[in-house]
């Protein structure tokens, strides 16, 4: 038999341990509850972000609805973005005066420093806005893996293309220009025209 002592010990233990597991499943429920995030295929809608410039500027999805929105997912120590940083220019200065198009550049170094993310951009010669997602949270939501990788958004805010810029990091051997045609298709697309009426 127990003393009165050593039941009120183990009565006291057990309320203890009780309490625990519940302040346990209060609070790691949320997380187990969370949905993994889908992936983002071309027909869905984009998913939703918000970042900032290194001038702490913020640019939203919703800032980019009603026009082709053109996401260059890079990277300052990607030697692959070096490739095509200037192909991806050469596309924004095209549609540089089209107010039916937008390019945000979205830099996804960990942890990136903004002053490096604004002194790359000036050397490389970007003429269109980086963003920093430092947590990859936007890199995440659109199955971005690897760097340099194209979004392309309808005004709608339907994702219409996710992948490369092309089929080919040497810009000689470039068969498909899979950003471009995505352009292309979308600003002779009748939705659009009748969403950008003619002046």
């Amino acid at each position: 038999m127990f003393s009165q002592r050593r039941t009120a010990q183990l009565g006291l233990a057990s309320a203890v341990t009780v309490l625990i597991a519940a302040m346990v499943t209060i609070f790691l429920r949320p997380l187990f509850d969370q949905r993994p995030i889908a992936f983002a295929e071309p027909g869905n809608p984009a998913p939703y972000f918000n970042l900032h410039d290194g001038e702490g500027r913020s640019v939203s999805l919703d800032d980019l609805r009603g026009s082709v929105a053109v996401l260059y997912f890079t990277s300052v120590n990607c030697p692959d973005c070096g490739a095509y940083n200037a192909r991806i220019e050469s596309l924004a200065q095209r549609y540089r005066s089209d107010p039916r198009v937008r390019f945000i550049a979205v830099n996804i170094d960990p942890a990136a420093d903004a002053l490096q993310v604004r002194v790359d951009a000036k050397i490389i010669g970007r003429t269109f806005p980086t963003v920093i997602d430092e947590k990859a949270l936007a890199a995440t939501a659109y199955s971005i893996k690897s760097t340099p990788q194209i979004a392309v958004i309808a005004p709608t805010g339907i994702l219409r293309y996710r992948g490369p810029f092309d089929d080919n990091a040497v810009e000689s051997q470039v068969k498909d220009h899979y950003v471009m045609d995505t352009l292309a298709s979308l600003l002779n697309n009748s939705e659009l025209a009748a969403a950008f009426p003619t002046r």
